[in-house]
């Protein structure tokens, strides 16, 4: 999507104060909700992803087969802990074009490495544990760092982001 455009600054994926703040993303839920409220501890607009069941709802950017293209090796969350399991996924390319899985969860502790995980190409997916403090959480991802640590590559690209949550974003 990006990938032939100049990009400096910040890019924003998910903005909840827009209209549409979900516009290109993939939305999947069953039997759940998204909704926009206003949380009362940040005084701000959020969006609350809830599912019903055991089943977990999931927003993935962007939606269908496009991918991102985009090069700015920080990704910035902004989350609220609502005590239930979370996980965020970036599948990036690194400088051998291989696709790589980066995996953040709160629920599986420790840090795992898969060579190989077989589905999309992907020839290794590393999951790492989130540790969320307080109510409202500030989590900053150094792609270069977590691509270099888990792969011993370089990062070169973020090709799509998925989170699977009952979070507020």
């Amino acid at each position: 999507m990006y990938r032939n455009i100049h990009q400096e600054g910040y890019f924003t994926l998910l903005n909840c104060a827009t209209m549409k703040p979900l516009q290109g993303w993939d939305v999947k839920t069953r039997n759940g909700k998204i909704e926009k409220l206003t949380d009362d501890e940040i005084q701000s607009v959020a969006l609350e992803i809830v599912e019903d069941g055991e089943r977990n709802p999931c927003i993935t950017f962007p939606s269908g087969v496009d991918t991102l293209g985009v090069t700015f090796p920080f990704l910035v969350l902004n989350l609220k802990d609502l005590k239930r399991n979370f996980t965020l996924e970036v599948l990036v390319l690194d400088d051998k074009d291989i696709p790589r899985l980066l995996r953040l969860t709160n629920y599986q502790p420790g840090t795992l490495l898969k060579k190989r995980s077989g589905s999309h190409r992907r020839r290794g997916m590393a999951v790492q544990a989130i540790h969320m403090v307080g109510d409202w959480y500030q989590h900053e991802l150094d792609l270069v760092d977590l691509v270099k640590k888990a792969f011993k590559t370089k990062y070169k690209e973020t090709l799509k982001v998925r989170v699977s949550l009952r979070k507020r974003v």
